[in-house]
């Protein structure tokens, strides 16, 4: 898992984020923060870490910021390239 990663702010100021409840929105910041250099992340831990329910991770997916990839609450972060990428002028 890298130690570094970046946020959209295109993403993170949208109104589809910022209608969500200030804890979901804790939540995918902290998936981001822990998944892995792929945009996978055990999301059970991190769920409970930041006091949030398997429904905060339901209203992710309806968001289409998550993909829930099994029962063991595996999630992907749908965004994460754009999350992750420097454009080529920078």
């Amino acid at each position: 898992m890298g130690t570094h990663r970046m946020f959209s702010q295109k993403i993170l100021s949208s109104a589809k984020f910022l209608k969500m409840p200030e804890r979901v929105q804790m939540l995918y910041v902290q998936l981001g923060m822990n998944a892995d250099d792929d945009g996978v992340v055990e999301a059970f831990t991190i769920t409970r870490m930041v006091g949030g329910t398997e429904d905060d991770l339901r209203i992710l997916e309806e968001k289409e910021l998550i993909r829930i990839l099994n029962d063991d609450l595996v999630v992907f972060i749908l965004d994460w390239r754009e999350h992750n990428s420097i454009r080529a002028d920078k």
